[in-house]
C-alpha cells in the first residue's frame, strides 16, 4: 500500500479536492485519514489536474464514511 500525503483544498459531503506533489490516476481507489491517523473513509479518484506550481489537485468521491470531517 502506497502513503501519499496531501492537503484539503475543498471539502463535501459527497468529497475533496486535495493538493499533491504527484499525479493520481483516475478511478484509482483511496483510503482517507485525518493527520491525525483517524480512518475518514474510503473514495476514488474522479479527477487529476496539473497546477502551474508543479503540483497536482485531485478530486476524490467519497464511497463510504466512518466519521465526519473536521473542519475548525
Amino acid at each position: 500500500m502506497l502513503m501519499v500525503s496531501a492537503s484539503t483544498e475543498n471539502i463535501s459531503d459527497n468529497g475533496a479536492r486535495v493538493r499533491t506533489v504527484r499525479p493520481w490516476k483516475q478511478h484509482t481507489r483511496v483510503l482517507v485519514k485525518s493527520s491525525l491517523g483517524v480512518l475518514l473513509g474510503q473514495g476514488r479518484v474522479v479527477y487529476c489536474q496539473a497546477l502551474p506550481d508543479i503540483a497536482f489537485a485531485v478530486g476524490l468521491e467519497f464511497l463510504a464514511r466512518t466519521d465526519a470531517w473536521v473542519t475548525e
